[in-house]
């Protein structure tokens, strides 16, 4: 009993866990520093930035911030862009082209899956009991 209990809770663990929340730097042209709160460094495309990183891209630079489920946030020429989460990324880009599509759907589709696997392992592990008989003897 406490090994089904033991291997329910396991599943369910396995649905509620996310990856920790990066995006990754593309398209990085000239000069894109980026900071985590101890100043600006030189950044590169394929850093790993995390929410809450501020990118800078320098006169003539530019820069997107991709996050894992497809959306971007695109770094101007002299701007400064805050990376958000992937909802806050999501809500800003609304219905436009860079909300996730195609291959950034992957993880909801995995996702979706983990959950139907976990129903369907709760469901085999709550059918009947061998430990007492159903008549109560």
């Amino acid at each position: 009993m406490h090994f089904r209990i033991g291997l329910l809770l396991f599943a369910c663990g396995l649905v509620s866990t996310s990856a920790a929340q990066a995006a990754t730097l593309q398209g990085v042209v000239g000069a894109v520093q980026v900071n985590t709160g101890s100043g600006y460094r030189p950044a590169a495309a394929g850093s790993s930035v995390a929410p809450g990183t501020m990118v800078m891209a320098g006169p003539q630079s530019s820069a997107i911030i991709l996050h894992d489920n497809g959306c971007q946030q695109k770094v101007e020429p002299g701007a400064v862009v805050t990376v958000a989460t992937e909802a806050q990324c999501l809500q800003l880009a609304g219905a436009s082209s860079t909300a996730a599509t195609g291959a950034g759907a992957t993880p909801y589709l995995i996702g979706g899956a983990v959950i139907a696997g976990g129903a369907a392992l709760a469901i085999g592990l709550s059918g009947g009991s061998k430990d007492r008989p159903a008549s109560g003897q």
